[in-house]
């Protein structure tokens, strides 16, 4: 029964040992989440550029529901840029069910680099060739003349451009098939009902032809009952069916 105990509370101490040297390696190797879109750990950038970075971060956000977090870092070890990004993507939880639609631009000094990391959702606006394509024209030319502020200014202004037109391109194709399905659904409904909208139709046109006619009637009624009391003015200059009052000759 003691063995069996020391053994359990073996297992246990290992368990919770291997535990606390994971998540101690976590953070030698991998920085913590930052507060905002910028994380700027390798010390590259410069104050207008992260103001920069905020803003147009914060209308990817406010426009698309898009969440963007640019990093730089100084190493990334023994661990490739794309390895590295993907890692650091998943600690920091951008890729979780509550960020669906996220991007992580990573920069390393050393090995020099760059990536972009795309969570599941944000896929649907961006694609790897996309993204790889984007960085070879716009960020790779400046990040080879060490003009970093530059490239990154670059690389998210055209994912910006590209997201809000393809968010847009999202909503206009939901709007459409909203009215689609609702004349669609319309249709239906008086094919089925076919008989039954004729019928409702019918009574519509009666009920209006039935009010006008009414109403026309009473108007001829009150003509006539006009005419014959108040009608038939004389020349005498009495009022019209009035007998002329007579004196008495005295």
């Amino acid at each position: 029964m003691s063995k069996l105990y020391n053994k359990s509370i073996r297992v246990i101490l290992s368990t919770i040992t291997a535990g606390i040297t994971i998540c101690y390696a976590e953070k030698l190797l991998f920085p913590p989440r930052p507060s905002g879109p910028v994380a700027d750990y390798a010390g590259l950038l410069d104050k207008s550029t992260k103001i920069k970075i905020n803003s147009v971060a914060r209308s990817l956000w406010i426009d698309s529901k898009f969440g963007l977090i640019v990093a730089t870092v100084s190493s990334t070890d023994t661990f490739s840029i794309e390895a590295y990004a993907c890692s650091l993507f998943c600690i920091w939880g951008a890729g979780s069910r509550k960020d669906t639609q996220n991007a992580l631009m990573l920069l390393s000094v050393s090995p020099p680099g760059i990536h972009i990391e795309l969570s599941r959702d944000a896929r649907r606006y961006l694609n790897e060739s996309e993204t790889e394509k984007i960085l070879e024209s716009k960020g790779i030319p400046c990040f080879n003349k060490g003009e970093y502020s530059k490239g990154i200014i670059n690389v998210i202004n055209t994912l910006s451009v590209i997201i809000k037109e393809k968010n847009q391109n999202v909503k206009n194709e939901k709007k459409e098939l909203g009215a689609g399905r609702f004349s669609m659904s319309l249709s239906v409904l008086i094919r089925r009902n076919s008989l039954y909208f004729i019928g409702f139709v019918i009574i519509i046109v009666l009920i209006v032809a039935a009010y006008f006619y009414i109403r026309a009637s009473s108007s001829a009624r009150v003509s006539r009952y006009s005419s014959t009391r108040f009608g038939g003015g004389s020349s005498s200059g009495s009022f019209g069916g009035c007998i002329p009052f007579k004196r008495n000759k005295v």
